[in-house]
């Protein structure tokens, strides 16, 4: 978070907005309702505030809640007539690969993607596969349309065939 505070004082981005579902873990919920509150607080310590600092909270949701958070900001950047013809979003390790995958496809081709990957604190970064931590979130198999992005925009699991311990691409 000091590096997102201190990039948006020199003014190397327009804003900051924070998203993030529902806070469901009773040890970490505390005084905040979604991420995105509990990220605004922390950023709002740092000196950010309004109109540099925004707050997209995601709704609740069993899966697909990176993409949710995607939408949120999205849907937030449209309501505020903030026309977004490019981002960075800031993720952690191993997941900051798929996080910007799913922007991509919640903001379409007109926006160029970047990904910022905080270094994780609960694993060895260059063994990331060798932990639980790493990849609790991945593993499901989607079928996708590598022609139509638009029909790509919700994309939901197969989780008939299961979980695999690592992400991997086919094409048919």
């Amino acid at each position: 978070f000091p590096l997102a505070a201190d990039a948006v004082a020199r003014g190397a981005y327009d804003a900051v907005v924070v998203s993030g579902g529902p806070i469901e873990d009773p040890l970490c919920s505390g005084a905040f309702a979604t991420y995105a509150d509990r990220g605004a607080a922390m950023l709002r310590q740092l000196g950010l505030t309004a109109p540099l600092l925004a707050v997209a909270p995601a709704p609740a949701s069993a899966q697909d809640r990176t993409y949710r958070s995607a939408i949120s900001v999205r849907q937030w950047a449209e309501a505020a007539q903030r026309p977004v013809t490019a981002l960075d979003v800031f993720s952690h390790g191993a997941h900051a690969r798929r996080t910007r995958m799913l922007y991509r496809m919640a903001f379409g081709d007109g926006v160029q993607v970047g990904v910022i990957a905080a270094e994780p604190s609960k694993y060895e970064l260059l063994r990331w596969w060798t932990e639980s931590g790493a990849t609790k979130d991945h593993g499901y198999v989607f079928e996708v349309d590598p022609f139509d992005r638009r029909a790509n925009r919700d994309p939901k699991p197969i989780k008939a065939l299961g979980r695999y311990d690592h992400e991997a691409a086919t094409v048919d």
